[in-house]
């Protein structure tokens, strides 16, 4: 039985992940894998690549900043109070045009948390980490594309490779 439950950012349910702060709000466990709920402050310059999701849809709710998002051949400019959908099996991506931005993103179906736990550390507060000082190793590359494709998450070029 899912119980009803209220949610609050803290650092027990915040990761640094990458340059960015990620709070899990809501989890895959929470809702019997129904969605995930993160609240994520994106630093520019540390946007994700083009990936294509096989399993999960995101939405994204613009709650600071200015993003640039990506959708298969669309291009839509969001701010403050936007609302952007990503479907499933569609490319997509996305660069700040602020040097920061905040947004609420539903995940359905929920479990993505999991992967970012795995690339993550615990945020000691609710702040951005440092900027990383440098690329991370060739192995970590490895290791985080591995990764994701467990989550059936992969780059264009790794689709088309699959077949």
């Amino acid at each position: 039985m899912i119980e009803t439950f209220k949610a609050t950012a803290t650092t027990d349910n915040s990761r640094w992940y990458m340059g960015h702060l990620f709070t899990w709000l809501v989890t895959a466990k929470q809702t019997g894998g129904k969605f995930s709920i993160l609240e994520a402050t994106i630093r520019k310059g540390l946007e994700p690549p083009a990936h294509i999701h096989a399993l999960e849809s995101e939405t994204y709710y613009i709650r600071e900043g200015v993003m640039r998002f990506f959708v298969g051949d669309r291009v839509f400019k969001a701010q403050a109070g936007d609302c952007v959908y990503l479907p499933v099996n569609v490319q997509h991506s996305f660069t700040l045009e602020t040097e920061t931005a905040k947004c609420i993103i539903l995940i359905e179906p929920g479990g993505l948390e999991d992967f970012f736990a795995g690339f993550s550390i615990p945020a000691p507060e609710l702040q951005l980490p440092p900027v990383p000082s440098e690329p991370p190793a060739p192995e970590l590359i490895r290791q985080f594309v591995a990764a994701l494709a467990t989550y059936g998450v992969t780059s264009p070029a790794e689709a088309v490779e699959a077949g």
